[in-house]
């Protein structure tokens, strides 16, 4: 992620700070420039054209930009599948990318899939329901399919809930995603990660008795922490943090997940039944039982639709 503040003047600097100086000047406002020129042209564009222009541009990337996404990706589609053939291989990666493209272009109509019937969802009524018990909840999401939906779900249905966006690429991309969310999420706030964060949530959840929105699928320190796909299970990140805080606040916990139907702009969207945490007393054990659980639960998810996860070519082990 770019740095916030531009780097000093880069041509009087070592060799990093110029690389920094050309990147935060040079190199990121011009890919940030048909960034948007592209963005705000698909906007005007149907929802179908939109999402299939992603396709082969996600091909591209992958085969071209993102050379050692790619090989991390096939490596870890065969831990998680390791009798795949490598027809299945080579259709797993294609899909991988399409979906990966698909989500990218999306996101220039993404208020427009939720009207459009696009969207199958299931579980809305006991989220609605929660709210007017004034029940908290959390809802667990992954990255799969088009991610953003598990969000614009909950800010379409009219809950009142907030959510942490982890800003990720340069500024523009930045400014970008956050002006396509901000044109969805009238009641749904959303945080930077950092202390400030953690107690705004903690008095929305436990106090005003509010939802929230959290990937619990994430990168740590380079590396997936979670799911823990056969390594020994999370001791902190989000997946941590949401079962700590549903135990607190006596929060329904709620995983949740898109899946793209076909290889097209069609989606069904899962709030699950609220996950039955284990309340012994014990709040150590407690909240390493439900996270070993949790864990095991989402690992399942997305051991079934491998090619639709957005993590599939990060680091899971040291490679």
């Amino acid at each position: 992620m770019t740095a916030a503040v531009p780097p000093a003047a880069g041509w009087l600097g070592t060799p990093e700070s110029r690389r920094a100086f050309r990147r935060y000047w040079i190199t990121e406002p011009l890919d940030g420039l048909w960034k948007a020129a592209l963005h705000h042209s698909m906007r005007l564009m149907p929802i179908a054209v939109c999402s299939a222009l992603g396709a082969p541009l996600g091909r591209l990337f992958g085969r071209t930009v993102y050379r050692g996404m790619d090989a991390r990706a096939r490596r870890n589609y065969l831990r998680l599948r390791p009798g795949a053939s490598p027809e299945q291989l080579e259709r797993a990666m294609q899909a991988m990318w399409n979906n990966l493209g698909r989500t990218m272009t999306e996101l220039s109509a993404i208020e427009r899939l939720w009207t459009s019937g696009r969207v199958a969802v299931t579980g809305a009524e006991q989220l609605l329901a929660a709210q007017r018990a004034q029940r908290p909840f959390i809802v667990a999401c992954l990255h799969l399919a088009n991610w953003e939906l598990t969000g614009i779900g909950l800010a379409s249905l009219g809950l009142e809930c907030c959510s942490v966006f982890e800003p990720t690429g340069s500024r523009f991309d930045v400014r970008l995603m956050t002006a396509a969310r901000e044109r969805l999420t009238k009641r749904h706030h959303i945080y930077p990660p950092g202390k400030a964060t953690a107690h705004a949530i903690y008095d929305a959840v436990v106090h005003r008795r509010q939802g929230l929105h959290i990937h619990i699928d994430e990168l740590l320190k380079g590396r997936v922490n979670a799911p823990s796909l056969g390594r020994p299970p999370p001791l902190r990140g989000n997946i941590v943090n949401a079962v700590r805080l549903a135990l607190a606040a006596d929060a329904l916990l709620i995983p949740a997940y898109a899946e793209r139907v076909g290889d097209r702009a069609r989606f069904k969207l899962v709030y699950e039944a609220p996950f039955a945490l284990v309340r012994s007393g014990d709040k150590r054990t407690d909240i390493r039982t439900n996270v070993e659980r949790l864990d095991a639960h989402i690992d399942a998810l997305i051991r079934e639709r491998p090619e639709q996860w957005r993590l599939l070519g990060e680091r899971i082990l040291d490679d």
